[in-house]
């Protein structure tokens, strides 16, 4: 990420990873307009636009999360709060489970067009 192109992608990325799944195909296919069309790889030329509508319910699912840490961290098991951290951890497990394993294919898909590009 030394370009300001790539840390606008590396956002991207991360907006689309954090999508739900229902979503994240067409920022896919965002994503890979994007590679294949950028003109210059320094500066970034394309939409910056990160959020809209479809990408709230993100947050509202964290705002849940915190409800539910809040709900129960009262119910304790030996003066620990289990329950909140099962489910700070497992929910926190999800998203960044989803966001890598987005974030890999894309990388991995955008490497293999570099190399095709390079051998031909």
């Amino acid at each position: 990420m030394n370009t300001p192109f790539e840390m606008m992608l590396a956002l991207k990325v991360f907006n689309a990873g954090a999508m739900p799944k229902r979503l994240q195909g067409i920022a896919w296919e965002e994503l890979i307009r994007e590679v294949q069309t950028a003109e210059d790889d320094y500066f970034y030329l394309g939409i910056e636009e990160l959020t809209n509508p479809t990408w709230m319910e993100q947050p509202l699912k964290q705002m849940l999360k915190a409800l539910s840490i809040i709900v129960f961290r009262k119910k304790l098991v030996r003066g620990i709060p289990f329950i909140s951290m099962a489910i700070g951890a497992g929910s926190n497990y999800q998203m960044t489970r989803s966001v890598s394993e987005f974030a890999q294919k894309f990388y991995q898909y955008r490497y293999l067009l570099e190399k095709k590009a390079d051998g031909e």
